[in-house]
């Protein structure tokens, strides 16, 4: 007689597996060591810098600017991406509710053959 294992889900695919955890770790030393050298470059770039813009003047260190520069292109960046993580998210989420319905068919076709 043949025994029915209940397939699971892999535990490379659920939210708290170490590799996760060792990703997020990764990104906030990353993201610190990226700050520290933000701040070590408005630091050094102290000199000031006048920034036309249509009918406005601004005047501002070289360092502040180009860490608003920085700033307001990564703010661009992510909003550009965020669509699109959020389709891919979506799809992840539509992709493993069918996967575990189609699981739970198989596993009760095999009962059905016992």
């Amino acid at each position: 007689m043949a025994t029915v294992t209940p397939v699971t889900q892999d535990s490379a695919t659920t939210d708290a597996s170490p590799s996760n955890e060792k990703d997020g770790v990764m990104w906030v030393i990353v993201s610190f060591l990226m700050a520290a050298l933000a701040v070590i470059l408005a630091i050094q770039n102290g000199a000031p810098a006048t920034i036309h813009f249509f009918s406005w003047t601004f005047a501002q260190s070289q360092g502040i600017v180009l860490l608003v520069g920085f700033i307001a292109g990564f703010i661009a960046s992510m909003l550009i991406y965020l669509p699109t993580h959020i389709r891919n998210k979506l799809k992840i989420r539509h992709h493993e509710r069918r996967e575990t319905d189609l699981e739970r068919q198989l596993n009760t076709e095999r009962d059905k053959r016992e």
